[in-house]
């Protein structure tokens, strides 16, 4: 019976280390978009500023406060983001005729603000999902009828601590903002700190 049990763990573990991983690649790559997003238009204001003093402020500004409203409501339309897209644009081309440094940056500002939307909306998929979490309960329900006595109340409780605290944790990660347990979330600070100034 002890195999059994064994090999049950192993394929649990398998599973849940797959989620975590793809959870947790995608959680650090929307803080790096994050990151990038935030020093692209940190330069992309003072450039902006230095051209024609208060547009770069404004137009991040609004940008932010945008981008920031749609990263951080999961049922926000991500479609949004167009016309605040627009609105930066209008204002980089009126100080570039021609595209250049600043038409550059703010095409990377769009696509790592894509990355992060997308990100947002693309879970583990639900049969994944379902899958590990009938696998878990049939896993402790098993452990508790077939390991007898105190052995067996012990195995069943680190085993529900372990695998549902992993579980849990792997579906805030995979929100990416904290999730139904608000465990983990992206930093974004930086980017609140444009909103405001």
């Amino acid at each position: 019976m002890g195999e059994l049990f064994a090999i049950i763990g192993f394929a649990l573990g398998i599973i849940l280390s797959q989620k975590i991983g793809v959870s947790y690649s995608k959680f650090i790559q929307v803080e790096e978009a994050a990151v990038r997003i935030y020093g692209s238009l940190s330069s992309l204001k003072l450039i902006m500023d230095k051209v024609r003093p208060g547009l770069g402020k404004e137009a991040i500004k609004n940008w932010v406060k945008v981008f920031l409203e749609l990263l951080e409501d999961s049922k926000a339309q991500n479609y949004r983001l167009i016309s605040a897209n627009k609105e930066l644009y209008d204002a980089v081309s009126e100080l570039e005729q021609m595209p250049g440094e600043m038409a550059t940056m703010y095409t990377n500002i769009c696509q790592d603000a894509d990355l992060c939307l997308s990100k947002k909306v693309r879970l583990t998929p639900k049969a994944y999902d379902t899958l590990l979490q009938q696998a878990t309960i049939l896993y402790l329900l098993l452990t508790a009828m077939f390991i007898p006595g105190f052995t067996g109340l012990i195995s069943v409780l680190v085993a529900s601590y372990i695998l549902y605290g992993m579980y849990h944790l792997t579906e805030d990660i995979d929100s990416i903002l904290g999730g139904d347990y608000n465990l983990v979330q992206i930093d974004i600070s930086e980017l609140k700190y444009l909103a405001k100034n």
